[in-house]
């Protein structure tokens, strides 16, 4: 045959193949069942495409395999004809399965990856093989095996192609087949639901309408065990309250929510459970759970009710595994919503009943309160009616006290053979705290052994009261400083919603009482505030020593804000260490280390104070380490550092420092009066120590004046007495008694130009040793004109000391006894008696005893003793003239000499004027 021949044949071969293509395809897209599409598709393979085997392998998702579809072989041998195929890893088939593209066999029966089609192709005699997928998108539905007994067949292109179309359109086939299939099969909740609603309009009781809804969800879902669990609360348990299983199951078992606190948490959620579901690790854990309690394999559930108000929930179970559609979970679910809304409305009456109960005891409570009459009574009444209506053993009504952050209870109400709580409770946790106020409604907490909330009051109610459920509720929302009540179970249980508005209502009623009771509070905190403030101020406003104003600083501050520990800090001072100036504590465990030097420009704690511009407050977990070395006080738990800030350069001088041991805030009303008692501190520190300095320097001023003025006046009558010596002196001996008058002018000048000199300012001290009868003479000599102007009789008694000298400055001894001496002669009346004594005592120290009969003014004597009052008015008058002025400047420089003045009252009437004078030697 000619080459234009052959090609004619060919063409003529490939149109017939593609007509027929064609027409197979449109026989494929009308076809509904599978068997008329394998049955369609094999003569076209066998006879048009020459291929001696044709086999479709059809993947079942149910289990896993390769079901057979034969279609042709050779001797019409039935090679894996309904037989099931399993996909091994590795395997031609799950390769061409799996990664959905043709393989190309030379030699099928060679081939060890063939598994049992090694054996069958070369019982049949085939060699060459091609394997093409059978899908639609990504979603392989199987396979079919073509073969020749020819080895190495090659498939042309032309042949790949018909293939792909062949069997692409299989796979779009095989997919509508599978979609129709799924519809007829799928399950429809609608109709059920509605034809439910119609039966359970007609049913007269609770029990049966809830048998009804059993018994058609039974029938729609077809588990094998069908049970409608319902919630016992005082026990917190689900019981088994109907029922439907084939035979040979047992009824269902009580599953504590104790036991599965989980499972519980999930119902209240409003979500439905199914044992597929495992992509949820809690969800696994409540199957597995249910599993072992019911010992099935496979289950799903749907509450019924909503959080606080679940009544229980309705659940299906099958003893082999099975996928549950989204259908059934839609038809439980309605179910569980449809069981939600019958079940109050068979119990309307008793809730009504239930709710006028509760509407009077809030009543009664609430115009008990509003009259703030006789409410503790009132509280015991609703007690008593809780106690009854939901079975508590405890109720509690705690305020929140902002100084101590705790909860100081109001009223408590127990059962029978129950303690009294004693104390507050105490402070919360910042999250708990969060918590209350996201709950406006109440807390509930059911099985608080299992719970970490309100963790801190575990120890005050659950282990000393045993409490295992409460319910808590703000008097305000959002408001905890108001008040909570709190009613409380030994048991773990349920609480409805019912139950917790009841409570939630009582609360609210309460709101007034407690608010009054806050008011009062506060009120009596201001006026405790007040009066330390009060006591503070005025003690420092009317101190003058500096070291009482410190201690008296600290003890103010101590007593406003009840600290245990209170310290003065002053860096005022050059060297720029910190010196404690003050300290108080109430307890011996306060006591810092002795020999303390801190820099306020090096420690941490000071540092942080001067560059706050307020108050600063620090725990002891945010001290630095360093601080914490030196601040080691066991029960320490914060401190506060308040600025000592000079009052007119505004530049901080010191601190005070105040340690707790407790951790809740200062109240901001307490900080401020601390504050005004720091200025008050700080402008009376100043004040006083500025008096102090000005006094002491009008002291020395007053002493300067007194001294010159004694040397004026000695001078003068050095001067003068020098004068008349010349004038009486005779013409013979005048030129000796000049020299010797102009030597003594000479050295009174000399004495008169040092004291100007050296003494400009201030008194200074001049040591030199001077012949003890040189100063007795001068004394003498200067007392002379006063004795015979009062006609005195004076007696000097110096036998027993002539000879001795003393060492010092005589110039101011001398004037000092001609103070003292002076003083005694004005005291005399007219003849008077003056003796004066001059006697060697111990310790180098010269004794001069004056005695008078003179009459002694008691507030002089007052004010020359030691301990004398500086802030006595009456005395301060005395000081401030003579004969007082001129003795307290001589009582105040002998004591700078190292000498005692004292005037002493003797029995028999007289006054002595003792004076000690230290640096007597031989």
């Amino acid at each position: 045959m000619s080459y234009s021949a052959r090609a004619m044949e060919q063409g003529t071969t490939q149109d017939r193949r593609l007509a027929r293509l064609s027409q197979l395809l449109k026989t494929l897209r009308e076809a509904t069942e599978v068997s008329a599409l394998l049955e369609a598709t094999v003569p076209f393979l066998n006879r048009e495409m020459g291929y001696a085997l044709v086999w479709f392998g059809l993947y079942q998702s149910a289990e896993d395999c390769l079901l057979g579809y034969e279609g042709a072989s050779p001797g019409h041998k039935r090679p894996l004809h309904q037989e099931r195929y399993r996909l091994e890893n590795g395997s031609l088939l799950e390769q061409v399965f799996v990664q959905r593209r043709p393989l190309h066999v030379p030699n099928l029966g060679q081939e060890r990856q063939a598994g049992k089609w090694q054996a069958i192709a070369q019982n049949i005699g085939i060699q060459g093989a091609l394997l093409f997928p059978i899908h639609y998108l990504d979603v392989c539905y199987g396979l079919v095996l073509l073969g020749v007994p020819e080895w190495g067949m090659t498939p042309q292109a032309n042949d790949i192609a018909a293939l792909s179309m062949l069997c692409g359109q299989l796979g779009v086939a095989l997919h509508q087949v599978e979609t129709l299939k799924r519809t007829r099969q799928q399950k429809r909740p609608e109709d059920p639901l509605l034809r439910l609603l119609d039966q359970l309009r007609t049913l007269p009781s609770l029990e049966a309408q809830l048998q009804c809804v059993l018994d058609e969800t039974h029938q729609f879902i077809g588990a094998n065990r069908t049970l409608i669990y319902w919630l016992d609360r005082p026990t917190r348990t689900f019981r088994p309250r109907l029922a439907r299983q084939t035979q040979g199951n047992s009824a269902g078992v009580n599953l504590a929510a104790s036991e599965c606190e989980r499972l519980y948490q999930w119902l209240k959620g409003d979500r439905i459970l199914s044992i597929s579901d495992t992509d949820s690790a809690l969800q696994a854990e409540i199957s597995s759970y249910l599993q072992a309690q019911l010992r099935v394999r496979s289950l799903m559930a749907a509450p019924l009710g909503i959080g606080e108000n679940l009544l229980g929930f309705i659940l299906v179970a099958g003893v082999a595994p099975h996928l549950w559609s989204d259908e059934e979970k839609r038809y439980l679910q309605g179910v569980g919503q449809l069981s939600t809304l019958i079940a109050p409305l068979a119990q309307i009456d008793q809730t009504i009943g239930v709710g006028q109960a509760d509407q009077a005891a809030i009543a009664q409570l609430g115009a008990a309160v509003r009259q703030l009459q006789d409410w503790k009574n009132a509280l015991q009444d609703t007690a008593n009616y809780l106690f009854q209506r939901l079975g508590i053993e405890r109720l509690l009504l705690v305020q929140h006290q902002a100084n101590t952050a705790s909860f100081p209870i109001v009223f408590q109400h127990q059962a029978d053979r129950r303690k009294l709580l004693n104390g507050p409770l105490t402070h919360l946790s910042d999250l708990d705290q969060i918590l209350l106020d996201d709950h406006a409604d109440g807390l509930v907490i059911e099985d608080w052994p299992s719970d970490l909330r309100l963790l801190r009051w575990r120890s005050q109610l659950g282990d000393k009261a045993s409490v295992k459920s409460l319910m808590v509720c703000a008097a305000m929302p959002g408001y905890l400083e108001t008040g909570l009540l709190i009613a409380t179970s030994e048991q773990s249980r349920s609480w409805s919603g019912q139950d917790l508005a009841l409570v939630r209502d009582l609360s609210r009623q309460v709101a007034t009482l407690l608010h009054q009771r806050s008011l009062e509070a506060d009120m009596s905190q201001l006026k405790e505030l007040h009066r330390s403030l009060r006591w503070g101020l005025g003690a420092l406003q009317q101190e003058t020593d500096p070291e009482r104003i410190d201690r008296l600083g600290v003890q103010a501050i101590a007593q406003l804000l009840q600290a245990p520990w209170v310290a003065l800090l002053d860096w005022s001072a050059r060297d720029g260490k910190v010196r404690f100036e003050a300290t108080h504590t109430s307890d011996s465990s306060w006591v810092l280390a002795e020999g303390l030097s801190l820099d306020p420009l090096t420690e941490p704690l000071l540092r942080l104070l001067l560059r706050s511009p307020g108050p600063l407050v620090q725990s002891v977990e945010d001290l630095a380490i360093s601080t914490r070395q030196w601040l080691r006080f066991p029960q320490l738990r914060q401190v506060l550092l308040l600025s000592l800030v000079d009052p007119t350069s505004e530049v901080s001088l010191g601190a005070v420092l105040i340690g707790d041991s407790r951790r809740y805030p200062w109240a901001e009303r307490s900080l401020e009066f601390a504050q005004l008692l720091v200025q008050q501190l700080a402008w009376s520190r100043r004040s006083v120590r500025r008096i102090l300095h000005l006094q002491t320097r009008q002291g020395q001023l007053e002493q300067l004046n007194w001294y010159k003025q004694f040397c004026g006046e000695r001078f003068q009558l050095d001067f003068s007495t020098a004068l008349n010596r010349i004038q009486e002196t005779d013409g013979t001996s005048l030129s000796l008694s000049s020299c010797q008058v102009l030597k003594n002018l000479n050295e009174q000048v000399q004495v008169m130009g040092d004291v100007f000199r050296q003494e400009q300012w201030s008194v200074q001290i001049r040591e030199q040793t001077t012949p003890l009868i040189r100063l007795l003479k001068q004394a003498k000599q200067q007392l002379d004109p006063v004795i015979s102007a009062r006609q005195l009789w004076c007696q000097f008694h110096w036998s027993e000391v002539q000879q001795l000298q003393i060492q010092g400055d005589w110039l101011k001894l001398a004037g000092i006894l001609q103070s003292v001496l002076v003083a005694a002669c004005d005291r005399c009346l007219l003849g008077g008696r003056i003796d004066i004594w001059c006697r060697a005592q111990p310790d180098q120290m010269l004794e001069f005893s004056i005695t008078d009969n003179g009459i002694l003014d008691p507030l002089l004597l007052s004010a020359l003793q030691p301990d004398a009052d500086s802030t006595d008015p009456i005395l301060q008058g005395i000081w401030e003239v003579n004969p007082g002025l001129s003795l307290r400047l001589s009582q105040t420089l002998l004591t700078q000499l190292g000498g005692n003045l004292e005037l002493l009252a003797l029995d028999d009437g007289r006054t002595m004027s003792r004076v000690m004078i230290p640096g007597l030697h031989e």
